[in-house]
């Protein structure tokens, strides 16, 4: 017994030792067969890569035809045309887009811009015209971003508010910026009142004067321009309707109340200052307690 025990043993023994080299000459061809794989992709990759290398250049075509989309109502497509052409420094596909993009955006009128390549020879400009809000002074527009828009004044352009400074020392990108946020400010706290603002206008010193669209003249000058705005309309809304079309000024430049000028005197008093707004303020002083 002991003996017939001991040829299993060995048996045994001998079934797994054959087990184990036929696993190893299986792990060995699977790791041959991943590494002939690999090589094959790499291979692949790098001759597609060189071809396209190789081939690239000779499909690259200088740029013939250039397609222009978009509103154009004040933007002068000439310009944009001429600012593309200036900046093609390249054919197709080696082109800058992104600083071609810039140059274009640099023309008036010219919001932003997309630019699409269309093989063999194309590009494709999507221009966004701005859209504007305000004429400011005499020298153009200010955008719907508050960007200063220079341009000569179009007559079918109607219908905006005026915003305008005599401020010196101030370019006209700064100066329709800060007007046109105070204008946002001040027109949203009028409008509650059924009134919007027409024109806002700076003058030498840095104050701020209002006019409504029925006419109304309102002082701001240089600072807290909110809260005065709101002082002059809670002393007009204490008027009788019949008596607010007969004032011509309120002057807000006070800390707790305001002064209000009737139409006559305000008229009387401009002619007398060559049609330049009242400075001061008249004798009715109302204290305003908002």
């Amino acid at each position: 017994m002991s003996a017939s025990r001991a040829v299993k043993a060995r048996s045994r023994g001998a079934s797994r030792s054959r087990v184990s080299q036929r696993n190893n000459r299986v792990d060995i061809s699977a790791i041959f067969k991943n590494t002939m794989t690999a090589m094959f992709f790499i291979t692949v990759v790098g001759l597609s890569g060189f071809g396209i290398y190789w081939l690239l250049p000779k499909l690259n075509w200088p740029v013939e035809n250039v397609v222009l989309e978009g509103e154009f109502n004040w933007l002068d497509q000439s310009a944009v045309h001429k600012a593309i052409t200036e900046n093609l420094d390249g054919d197709l596909f080696s082109i800058d887009i992104k600083k071609l993009r810039a140059e274009i955006r640099q023309v008036p009128w010219v919001e932003d811009a997309e630019i699409k390549r269309i093989y063999p020879d194309s590009l494709v400009v999507q221009v966004k015209e701005e859209r504007p809000v305000a004429q400011w002074n005499d020298q153009g527009y200010i955008s719907s971003l508050g960007e200063f828009i220079e341009s000569p004044i179009h007559e079918e352009i109607s219908g905006l508010p005026l915003l305008s400074s005599n401020l010196r020392g101030v370019d006209a990108e700064t100066g329709a910026r800060e007007a046109i946020d105070i204008y946002h400010l001040l027109n949203s706290a009028v409008l509650v009142s059924g009134e919007s603002v027409e024109m806002l206008a700076q003058d030498a010193s840095g104050g701020w004067i209002m006019v409504w669209e029925s006419g109304l003249e309102i002082d701001l000058g240089r600072s807290d321009h909110l809260k005065r705005v709101r002082h002059a309309l809670a002393a007009w809304r204490r008027l009788p309707s019949e008596e607010r079309q007969t004032i011509g000024e309120i002057d807000a430049r006070y800390d707790n109340g305001v002064a209000i000028r009737a139409r006559r005197i305000q008229e009387e008093k401009q002619m007398a200052n060559g049609d330049e707004p009242a400075r001061n303020p008249s004798s009715t002083k109302t204290n305003n307690p908002v």
